[in-house]
C-alpha cells in the first residue's frame, strides 16, 4: 500500500530499503566505501565520525521504513485497506454522498496547530489517519516526516515509545494528543501479523500468521533486537505498558490536552459514530482545523471505517491467538497496576477495566474447558494455569512499574 498527498507518492518499502543501503555504501562521488573482506582495519576513506553518522542514519532509516510499512497495513475495514490512496476527486465524491461538499486537501497551512496521534503498532493508526483526513479535509503526517509535510499537518502520527516511533519532546512540540489504545491481547498478535507479512513478502493485511509461527515469536524470551521484531511476550507487554504510561504522564489533562480512544470503540457498530464525533469535537478545538458538518459525521465514519458490505478484517487464517495462563495473568496484573496508577483517569480506567474483563473471561473459559497447554505450546507450564499468578510474575510486573 501507498499513501498519497497531492503531487507526492510514498516510495515502496523495498525501494526505500535499497535507497538507504545505497546511501550507506557509496561516497558522494559514487565510489564504494565497503571494507575488503580480508581487511582487519577500517577503510582509510572512512573516519570514525563517518561510521557513527552512518550507523545513526541506518538506524533511523530502518525504523522509518518499518514504521511506514506497519502504518500502511493497520487493521481496518476493507475500505481502509483498499482505498487508502483515494485522491481528492474520490474524497469529494464520498463527501457528497454524505450530503456535503468535501473540503479540498492541502499540503500545509502556516496557521494550523497540529495534534499528535499516538498508537501502539497494530491498533488502527492507519484507519484513524484516514478518518481524520475525511473529517477535516486536511493532510496528516508522521513522526518520520515521510511525506515531507513537517509539522504543518492536522495530526502527526507516532508509535513512540515503541521503537518504531521517533523520540521527540512531544508535549512541548504539540500541546494536544489523541491516544489510541487496543487490548494488548489483540494488539500484540496484530503487530506480529505485520511482521510476518513483511518477512515473507506478503501483501499487507492479507493473512494471519500461522499458529506455530506466532507461538515461536511469542515465547522467544531471549530476543534482544532493537525494533522488537523478534518477539518475546514479556518485553512486548512491557513496551505496551510503557506506551500507556508515557502518554498518560506527558499529557495528564484528559479531555483538555488528551483524548483517549479505544480501537474497539472506533470499529464498533454501536459506538463507532459517537466515537468519531468525540474525535471531531476534540480536533476542531485546535487552531486552523476544518471540520465536516456535525450532521454528516455518522455517514463519514460509516464510509471510512465500515465501507459498503465490509468486514472488520481481510486477513485469512485463524484469528484467535492462544496465551499461556502465566501470560494471561501477566496482562491482568499489568492492567491492575495501570488502573491503580491512573485511578483518577476515568476514560482510561474505563477502557482498561474493559480489557481486564475480556482477558479474565478468556482465562476463566480456558479453565472451564480444561484446555491442555501442550496442544498450543509445548513449553507451557500447566501448574501456572491451575494456581494463577506466581511470585515470579509479580516480580516481573513490579519491574515495569
Amino acid at each position: 500500500g501507498q499513501r498519497r498527498a497531492p503531487g507526492r507518492v510514498r516510495t515502496h518499502k523495498y525501494l526505500q530499503t535499497v535507497a538507504v543501503a545505497d546511501c550507506m555504501s557509496m561516497t558522494p562521488a559514487g565510489r564504494s566505501t565497503r571494507m575488503p573482506l580480508n581487511s582487519g582495519r577500517l577503510h582509510p576513506r572512512r573516519s570514525v565520525a563517518g561510521i557513527v553518522a552512518a550507523a545513526v542514519l541506518a538506524f533511523a532509516g530502518a525504523a522509518a521504513i518499518l514504521s511506514s510499512f506497519l502504518d500502511d497495513y493497520e487493521p481496518s475495514a476493507p475500505l481502509a485497506s483498499r482505498s487508502l490512496l483515494a485522491n481528492e476527486t474520490r474524497r469529494e465524491a464520498k463527501a457528497k454522498k454524505c450530503g456535503y461538499d468535501g473540503p479540498r486537501l492541502f499540503t500545509s497551512q502556516k496557521e494550523i496547530e497540529p495534534t499528535v496521534t499516538a498508537s501502539y503498532p497494530g491498533s488502527g493508526a492507519r484507519m484513524t489517519w484516514m478518518l481524520v483526513e475525511a473529517l477535516t479535509g486536511q493532510i496528516t503526517g508522521d513522526d518520520w516526516n515521510t511525506m515531507d509535510q513537517g509539522d504543518m499537518v492536522v495530526t502527526q502520527k507516532t508509535h513512540w515509545p515503541h521503537p518504531m516511533g521517533k523520540k521527540r519532546a512531544w508535549s512541548r512540540k504539540m500541546p494536544r494528543a489523541i491516544v489510541l489504545i487496543r487490548n494488548p491481547a489483540d494488539a500484540i498478535p496484530s503487530f506480529y501479523n505485520f511482521i510476518y507479512e513483511a518477512h515473507h513478502n506478503l501483501e499487507g493485511h492479507s493473512v494471519h500468521a500461522p499458529e506455530r509461527a506466532w507461538l515461536k515469536w511469542r515465547d522467544r524470551d531471549g530476543a534482544t533486537d532493537t525494533f522488537l521484531q523478534k518477539g518475546g511476550f514479556k518485553r512486548i507487554l512491557a513496551n505496551w505498558v510503557e506506551f500507556v504510561k508515557y502518554w498518560a504522564e506527558n499529557y495528564p489533562r484528559e479531555g483538555t490536552d488528551r483524548l483517549t480512544l479505544a480501537f474497539e470503540d472506533i470499529v464498533d457498530d454501536d459506538e463507532g459514530a459517537s466515537t468519531a464525533a468525540d474525535l471531531a469535537e476534540f480536533l476542531k478545538k485546535a487552531k486552523g482545523v476544518n471540520m465536516v458538518p456535525d450532521g454528516t459525521i455518522d455517514c463519514t465514519w460509516h464510509r471510512i471505517v465500515k465501507g459498503k458490505n465490509s468486514k472488520d478484517s481481510l486477513r485469512k487464517g485463524k484469528r484467535e491467538r492462544f496465551y499461556t495462563r502465566e501470560q494471561l495473568d501477566m496482562m491482568l496484573e499489568a492492567l491492575d497496576n495501570l488502573m491503580k496508577d491512573y485511578e483518577g483517569e476515568k476514560t482510561l480506567v474505563h477502557i482498561l477495566e474493559r480489557y481486564r474483563g475480556e482477558i479474565a473471561k478468556r482465562a476463566a473459559e480456558d479453565e472451564v474447558k480444561n484446555v491442555d497447554n501442550t496442544e498450543v505450546d509445548d513449553n507451557a507450564n500447566v501448574s501456572n494455569r491451575q494456581f494463577g499468578i506466581t511470585d515470579k510474575i509479580s516480580q516481573w510486573v513490579a519491574s515495569i512499574f
